[in-house]
């Protein structure tokens, strides 16, 4: 019985451990309030404000970014992250530009994190 509970006890570890996995993600660098990322201005007035940033893909998804600073030079830009999802969670680990925002001014255009 031991050894069973301790089995359990394991793979219980490695499930919460496999819980965040690696994903690609396509989308807007966005804000909490609106949530939309088609203007980089408001995003980031916005971001001023106290929203999160997030990722919003092409069908709508939402995805709250865990490590802003990751995304922060990126406001309203079309983009492909790599990081690990949990949920509706994202902890960035790479950023490419795929489409710059109207307007948008960020020296690190392309680079990744």
């Amino acid at each position: 019985m031991k050894k069973l509970i301790a089995t359990v006890a394991l793979v219980s570890c490695f499930g919460l451990i496999a819980a965040a996995k690696d994903s690609t993600l396509v989308g807007r660098v966005a804000d909490s309030s609106c949530g939309t990322g088609t203007n980089a201005a408001c995003v980031k007035k916005c971001w001023t404000k106290g929203a999160k940033a997030m990722i919003v893909t092409r069908n709508g998804k939402k995805y709250t970014v865990s490590n802003m600073s990751a995304v922060k030079a990126y406001a309203g830009d079309l983009v492909r992250v790599q990081g690990d999802v949990s949920g509706t969670s994202v902890k960035v680990e790479k950023v490419k530009v795929l489409k710059a925002a109207k307007a948008s001014s960020h020296a690190m255009s392309g680079m990744s994190m």
